[in-house]
């Protein structure tokens, strides 16, 4: 202690003195530790900056992954959700967590590409392969890490799938097929290919399906088909024929007649085998072979009709009002006969003494492809009370026949002309 020179202020610096050399040692060791923390908080710091980027860059990687195996599902959904379903969690606060969770992607990325029955890999906007799966390294019997880098076209096997890939990351186009033709170990195979651009752009997925054997079976189907249309066409042509044989053969056979009853009856039959020969001649012309256009042949059949009863248009005109509509050859075949016997019928009883008047025919399709059929003539008419059914004529007889083979309804309007109504739909093949 020092000794009290009786002065108030020399006192205080005394004190004063006396205090600041008692702390210097705990300030030094203050300013020491304060030091000392510093240097921790800024290695602390450097840290958790190292850390942070971690996260960013395994996030990325992530979403990265994300985008690829969306562009996966987008060319090829069934596939890809057969080979696994497969999520990721990006919502990740740990550096260990957001590890693991990359290193699943990773691996749950793989099983999916190798799980796919095709040949996957993605490209470069440069035209360089960043990977490709097990079953692509498979069928050229290299590892999938030889892929890596390459460029395009470095196996000399497909000029097709290079330009085909060139072109498609040259444009702004997102997502394409194509057909190329790939050599596999010496053979010449066919491939379906679908890319997909993903990361703005930058890479591209593309999957690859061997459709050979389908691509092949396609082929000989369309030969089968063509070989099967020229011998239909054979069929339909020599059937046209025999028809034609037979209505000379009645031609030749109603000249040995005597009665005009008689030869009319075999004149009626020429005209119904003419009818059934025209929807063969139709048929032996189109490229359908199985429906025939209702239009086309009851103009045709009408026309025939007239000309064989010398009809003079200028007295008796003909009105045509058909919905266009393509039915099976039983159907048309059908019809055909049906309209023969009523316009046949019109021609010869409706219009006594070169009176003139009107036959029409319509023919439309209602609902569920119900269809009406209707003949009408602006003739004499028939009598009021008149039963069809009893009616002893093989024409009348034979429309109610028809019209029960199309599984129809017949209605008759008689007055002022006659109208004949057949309700029906198509007859199942």
């Amino acid at each position: 202690m020092s000794a009290d020179t009786g002065n108030p202020r020399d006192n205080h610096c005394v004190l004063s003195k006396q205090v600041e050399s008692e702390l210097h040692p705990t300030n030094a060791q203050l300013e020491k530790q304060v030091s000392e923390l510093r240097a921790k908080l800024e290695q602390a710091n450097v840290r958790l900056h190292q850390e942070i980027v971690k996260c960013q860059y395994a996030e990325q990687k992530i979403k990265d992954q994300e985008e690829f195996l969306q562009a996966l599902v987008d060319i090829y959904p069934n596939t890809i959700l057969k080979a696994g379903c497969f999520g990721i969690v990006t919502d990740i606060n740990a550096l260990k967590a957001v590890e693991l969770e990359l290193q699943q992607a990773k691996e749950q990325l793989r099983a999916v590409l190798d799980a796919v029955p095709g040949c996957v890999s993605w490209i470069s906007s440069e035209g360089r392969y960043l990977g490709g799966n097990r079953h692509l390294a498979d069928i050229f019997n290299m590892p999938p890490e030889a892929f890596v880098g390459k460029q395009l076209g470095f196996l000399d096997n497909s000029s097709e799938f290079v330009v085909f890939i060139r072109q498609f990351l040259a444009s702004s186009v997102q997502t394409e097929r194509q057909v190329v033709e790939v050599q596999v170990n010496g053979w010449s195979r066919k491939y379906l290919i679908a890319v997909q651009k993903y990361q703005q752009g930058s890479i591209a997925v593309s999957v690859g399906i061997d459709i050979t054997e389908r691509y092949q079976a396609e082929i000989e189907i369309q030969e089968s088909l063509r070989e099967k249309e020229v011998l239909l066409q054979e069929i339909h042509h020599r059937v046209k024929n025999n028809l034609q044989v037979i209505v000379s053969m009645l031609d030749l056979q109603s000249q040995q007649l005597e009665t005009q009853g008689m030869k009319e009856a075999f004149r009626e039959s020429q005209n119904r085998v003419k009818s059934m020969a025209l929807v063969h001649e139709i048929l032996y012309q189109s490229k359908n072979f199985a429906r025939l256009n209702l239009s086309d042949y009851i103009q045709n059949l009408t026309s025939n009709l007239f000309r064989a009863y010398g009809v003079n248009t200028s007295n008796i005109k003909l009105e045509l009002d058909i919905d266009e509509v393509a039915l099976n050859i039983d159907t048309v075949i059908t019809c055909g006969l049906i309209i023969n016997e009523l316009v046949s019928n019109a021609i010869k009883y409706a219009f006594p003494n070169s009176m003139r008047g009107l036959i029409k025919i319509a023919l439309h399709v209602g609902i569920d492809k119900y269809l009406t059929l209707i003949v009408r003539d602006s003739g004499v008419g028939l009598p009021k009370n008149l039963d069809l059914k009893s009616v002893n004529s093989l024409g009348f007889q034979l429309v109610n026949v028809l019209t029960k083979q199309l599984g129809g309804i017949l209605e008759v309007k008689c007055g002022v002309g006659t109208e004949f109504r057949v309700y029906f739909s198509e007859i199942s093949s």
